[in-house]
């Protein structure tokens, strides 16, 4: 299989899961597969910066808008995953951003393992925004 960011075995999708649900040993696993890049959306999740930028450097422009379209609800990378061949990508940030058609697009499509990666993701990303209380200060009372 090319290597492209667009298409995963569904072993490195379950092994990506199992990183976003906090089992460490997998981000081994993934890198001696030759999968580093899914483990960067692991960091990207924990809040590290400049994640999306050394995925494009890298080439792997399809995660690199997936992330971009997740972490800052900006849907316009979802358009790009779609022209370049990269639905189950897109559909994947969709329900992640609460569409619940693109979960139903997944399933349909053989794509639950990206169901069950995103709903640790999303569980992953939601612990990592922190208490919320922040909103107090920005809404006017």
């Amino acid at each position: 299989m090319k290597k492209d960011g667009k298409n995963y075995p569904i072993e490195a999708i379950q092994l990506l899961t199992e990183l976003l649900n906090e089992k460490k040993e997998a981000s081994k696993i993934l890198v001696a597969a030759g999968y580093s890049e899914l483990a960067l959306i692991y960091d990207a999740a924990e809040g590290k910066t400049g994640i999306t930028e050394l995925l494009m450097k890298k080439g792997y422009v399809v995660i690199a808008g997936f992330l971009t379209a997740i972490l800052t609800e900006n849907r316009s990378p979802i358009s790009f995953l779609l022209k370049n061949g990269a639905e189950h990508w897109a559909a994947t940030a969709n329900y992640i951003l609460k569409d619940k058609k693109a979960k139903i697009w997944l399933q349909t499509n053989g794509f639950d393992h990206y169901v069950v990666m995103a709903d640790a993701l999303n569980k992953k990303i939601d612990k990592e925004e922190g208490s919320g209380l922040e909103m107090l200060f920005r809404s006017p009372i």
